[in-house]
C-alpha cells in the first residue's frame, strides 16, 4: 500500500508530466511521435520525458527573459518619438533640424532615459538675438537659442545631457518653488555632501574631447545634471586634473570618482524608477 509521502510524490511528479505536456503541442509532432511511451505512476501511458525535452529544445522554444536588475541602462519598452513645439515646423530648415536634435538625443547611451525624454520634455526653439545662452529649461519644456547650432556635434550632445539633466530635475526631483526641499532633493543634498569635490569635477569629464568648464552654473541642480551626465556616459576623470586642482586634491578626487558615480547610478535609476 502506499504511503501518503508516495502519493504527495506521485502528484508532484504528474503535476510535472502536465507542463511538459503542454509543449507537446508548441513541439514538431514528428519528433514526438518517435518518443517511446511507459506506463506512468497511476498507469496511463506517457512519453519518454527525456526524448520529449530534446523535442522541445530542437523547436527552439523562447527562454524566460532574465530578472531586471534595476540597472538605469535596463530597457523598457520602445520609446516614443520627441515631439516639439510648433516652432520647429516654421521653415524646411528648421525642420531639417528637427532630426538633428532626434539624432543627438539617440547618442545618449541610456535607454530609460531617453524613454523619460520622450515622454515628458517638449523640445522647443527661439532666437534672441546675440546671446551666449545656447540651451534653456523652464517646466517641460527644452528651449535651444540660435547658438546651439553653432556647437560641434559632441559638444550639443553634452550640453543637450546637461540640460535634460536639469528638466529631470525640475519633473521628478524639485517640481515645486525652488527653495522647497522635498525628500529626493534631500538625498542628493547627503549624495552631495559625501562627494562634493567629485561631483563638482564631474563638470569637467570629457566626452569625446567635449566637456561642460565653460558652463558657469553652480547651483544644485546643476551640480546633479553634470553628475547625470557624467553617470550616463559612465565617463572617466579628466587626466591631466583641470587648472585650479592641486595634485593633492586630484587624487583625492580620481580614488572617489567611481564611488561617487555609482552613488548618482543609483540615485538616478531611483528617480527615474518612480
Amino acid at each position: 500500500m502506499a504511503t501518503m509521502g508516495d502519493t504527495q510524490i506521485r502528484v508532484v511528479f504528474c503535476l510535472c508530466l502536465a507542463l511538459i505536456s503542454i509543449g507537446f503541442a508548441l513541439a514538431d509532432d514528428d519528433c514526438l511521435l518517435h518518443c517511446p511511451t511507459r506506463p506512468g505512476p497511476f498507469g496511463q501511458p506517457e512519453r519518454d520525458r527525456d526524448c520529449v525535452l530534446r523535442c522541445l529544445q530542437s523547436e527552439g522554444l523562447p527562454q524566460s527573459p532574465p530578472p531586471s536588475q534595476g540597472r538605469i541602462d535596463s530597457k523598457p519598452a520602445p520609446a516614443s518619438t520627441l515631439r516639439f513645439s510648433a516652432a520647429w515646423n516654421a521653415t524646411a530648415a528648421f525642420q531639417k533640424q528637427r532630426l538633428v536634435v532626434e539624432q543627438l538625443v539617440n547618442a545618449i547611451p541610456n535607454e530609460v532615459f531617453k524613454a523619460w525624454v520622450s515622454r515628458h520634455v517638449v523640445f522647443d526653439r527661439m532666437s534672441r538675438g546675440p546671446t551666449d545662452w545656447r540651451a534653456g529649461i523652464r517646466p517641460g519644456v527644452l528651449v535651444l537659442y540660435d547658438p546651439f547650432g553653432d556647437l560641434n556635434p559632441n559638444a550639443q550632445v553634452s550640453v543637450l545631457t546637461f540640460e535634460l539633466g536639469k528638466a529631470l530635475w525640475f519633473a521628478r526631483i524639485n517640481p515645486g518653488a525652488r527653495e522647497e526641499r522635498p525628500p529626493l532633493v534631500l538625498e542628493f543634498e547627503a549624495l552631495f555632501r559625501r562627494h562634493q569635490s567629485s561631483i563638482q569635477a564631474m563638470q569637467f569629464a570629457s566626452w569625446h574631447g567635449e566637456n561642460l568648464g565653460d558652463l558657469t552654473d553652480r547651483d544644485l541642480q546643476s551640480s546633479f545634471a553634470y553628475a547625470c551626465r557624467a553617470a550616463l556616459f559612465n565617463l572617466e576623470p579628466p587626466s591631466p586634473a583641470p587648472a585650479g586642482y592641486s595634485p593633492e586634491d586630484w587624487k583625492r578626487i580620481v580614488r572617489d570618482w567611481r564611488g561617487a558615480q555609482a552613488d548618482v547610478k543609483r540615485y538616478l535609476a531611483k528617480v527615474l524608477g518612480e
